[in-house]
């Protein structure tokens, strides 16, 4: 049975963050570590701080992703996001390219490497 809320008697928009957050299933394992969260900026200049279950940056940001994503579908409109505590920024629900490089390419660089 779907509750309704005040807003849909009303016959007004359905915040659909709101909605996702009060439809998701509930935390089964209760941890004392600090989660991670992050801060979705929608097109209007609207923030939102959207809690994390995942306690690794790796899942954190796959649950991010697909968070963005569906509201990117739901708006129509891009999104940007960031982990807080971080200065980066991404748009849309794209996956943010890791920077890794190989032990051979910085022993390289250490020996070889251009210095400005």
């Amino acid at each position: 049975m779907a509750q309704t809320t005040l807003v849909e008697l009303i016959g007004g928009k359905k915040d659909v963050v709101a909605e996702y957050l009060a439809n998701r299933p509930a935390l089964q394992v209760i941890t004392r570590q600090k989660r991670i969260k992050a801060e979705v900026i929608f097109k209007d200049g609207e923030r939102r701080i959207f809690p994390c279950r995942a306690e690794t940056r790796e899942k954190a940001v796959a649950e991010v992703l697909h968070f963005v994503d569906c509201m990117e579908r739901q708006t129509g409109q891009s999104v940007i996001w960031s982990l807080l505590g971080e200065k980066e920024y991404y748009i849309g629900s794209s996956r943010p390219v890791k920077k890794k490089q190989s032990i051979g390419s910085k022993l390289f660089d250490y020996f070889f490497g251009l210095e400005d």
